[in-house]
Protein backbone atom coordinates (compact mmCIF):
# COMPACT_ATOMS: atom_id res chain seq x y z
CA UNK A 1 0.00 0.00 0.00
CA UNK A 2 0.67 3.48 -0.76
CA UNK A 3 2.63 5.38 2.35
CA UNK A 4 0.23 7.41 4.56
CA UNK A 5 2.49 10.72 4.23
CA UNK A 6 2.19 10.57 0.36
CA UNK A 7 -1.82 9.87 0.97
CA UNK A 8 -2.12 13.11 2.99
CA UNK A 9 0.24 14.63 0.03
CA UNK A 10 -2.56 13.37 -2.47
CA UNK A 11 -5.17 14.91 -0.79
CA UNK A 12 -4.02 18.33 -0.12
CA UNK A 13 -3.21 18.57 -3.94
CA UNK A 14 -6.55 17.30 -4.81
CA UNK A 15 -7.65 20.22 -2.74
CA UNK A 16 -5.61 22.78 -4.22
CA UNK A 17 -2.85 22.94 -1.33
CA UNK A 18 0.79 22.03 -3.30
CA UNK A 19 2.90 22.32 0.15
CA UNK A 20 2.42 19.01 1.82
CA UNK A 21 2.69 17.32 -1.73
CA UNK A 22 5.93 18.42 -2.96
CA UNK A 23 8.40 15.77 -1.36
CA UNK A 24 6.39 13.39 -2.79
CA UNK A 25 6.26 14.59 -6.04
CA UNK A 26 9.02 13.00 -8.30
CA UNK A 27 11.21 15.88 -10.34
CA UNK A 28 10.45 14.75 -13.58
CA UNK A 29 6.08 14.61 -12.75
CA UNK A 30 3.28 15.17 -15.43
CA UNK A 31 0.38 16.45 -14.66
CA UNK A 32 -2.58 15.38 -17.13
CA UNK A 33 -5.67 17.55 -16.92
CA UNK A 34 -7.57 15.46 -19.20
CA UNK A 35 -8.74 17.37 -22.61
CA UNK A 36 -7.34 20.47 -21.24
CA UNK A 37 -3.24 20.31 -21.01
CA UNK A 38 -0.40 18.38 -19.95
CA UNK A 39 1.81 19.73 -17.43
CA UNK A 40 5.60 18.46 -17.55
CA UNK A 41 8.11 18.71 -14.76
CA UNK A 42 7.76 19.94 -10.89
CA UNK A 43 9.07 23.20 -11.95
CA UNK A 44 6.16 23.78 -14.44
CA UNK A 45 3.55 21.97 -11.89
CA UNK A 46 4.95 24.68 -9.45
CA UNK A 47 4.31 27.58 -11.34
CA UNK A 48 0.74 26.50 -12.84
CA UNK A 49 -0.59 26.03 -8.97
CA UNK A 50 1.28 29.55 -8.34
CA UNK A 51 -0.84 30.78 -10.95
CA UNK A 52 -4.24 29.43 -10.27
CA UNK A 53 -3.54 30.09 -6.39
CA UNK A 54 -3.19 34.14 -7.92
CA UNK A 55 -6.19 33.63 -9.80
CA UNK A 56 -8.34 32.25 -6.95
CA UNK A 57 -8.27 28.36 -6.72
CA UNK A 58 -11.71 26.94 -5.98
CA UNK A 59 -12.77 25.59 -2.81
CA UNK A 60 -12.41 21.89 -3.34
CA UNK A 61 -13.65 19.46 -0.92
CA UNK A 62 -12.54 15.47 -1.34
CA UNK A 63 -15.26 12.99 -0.74
CA UNK A 64 -13.60 9.50 -1.41
CA UNK A 65 -10.44 8.80 -1.61
CA UNK A 66 -8.93 4.80 -2.89
CA UNK A 67 -5.24 3.58 -1.82
CA UNK A 68 -3.99 0.92 -3.94
CA UNK A 69 -0.48 -0.66 -4.31
CA UNK A 70 1.27 1.92 -6.36
CA UNK A 71 -1.67 4.54 -6.67
CA UNK A 72 -3.88 6.86 -4.96
CA UNK A 73 -7.70 8.31 -6.54
CA UNK A 74 -9.01 11.15 -5.08
CA UNK A 75 -12.81 12.20 -5.82
CA UNK A 76 -14.40 15.48 -4.83
CA UNK A 77 -16.35 18.39 -5.75
CA UNK A 78 -16.12 21.97 -5.79
CA UNK A 79 -18.13 23.45 -2.49
CA UNK A 80 -19.13 26.85 -4.00
CA UNK A 81 -19.37 25.17 -7.53
CA UNK A 82 -20.43 22.80 -9.51
CA UNK A 83 -17.32 21.05 -10.56
CA UNK A 84 -16.79 17.20 -9.81
CA UNK A 85 -13.62 15.77 -10.05
CA UNK A 86 -11.13 12.86 -9.76
CA UNK A 87 -7.40 12.61 -9.22
CA UNK A 88 -5.38 9.74 -9.99
CA UNK A 89 -1.79 9.76 -8.37
CA UNK A 90 0.66 6.94 -10.04
CA UNK A 91 3.45 6.13 -7.20
CA UNK A 92 6.84 4.95 -8.45
CA UNK A 93 9.46 4.41 -5.96
CA UNK A 94 8.01 6.11 -3.45
CA UNK A 95 7.30 9.72 -5.63
CA UNK A 96 4.27 10.82 -7.52
CA UNK A 97 5.06 10.35 -11.41
CA UNK A 98 1.89 11.03 -12.87
CA UNK A 99 -1.17 12.45 -11.80
CA UNK A 100 -4.76 12.36 -14.24
CA UNK A 101 -7.07 14.91 -13.36
CA UNK A 102 -10.35 14.69 -14.75
CA UNK A 103 -12.80 17.54 -14.41
CA UNK A 104 -16.82 17.51 -15.26
CA UNK A 105 -19.63 19.95 -14.87
CA UNK A 106 -22.84 17.24 -14.21
CA UNK A 107 -25.13 18.52 -17.09
CA UNK A 108 -22.75 20.84 -18.84
CA UNK A 109 -20.56 20.67 -21.34
CA UNK A 110 -16.55 21.40 -19.77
Amino acid sequence: MVDEAIRKGCEAFSEGRLEPCLPHLDANVRWEVVGQKTIAGLGSVQAFCAQMTEQGCPNFRNEHITVGVHSVVVEGREVDGDVRYCDVYHIEKGKIVYINSYCIRPGKDV
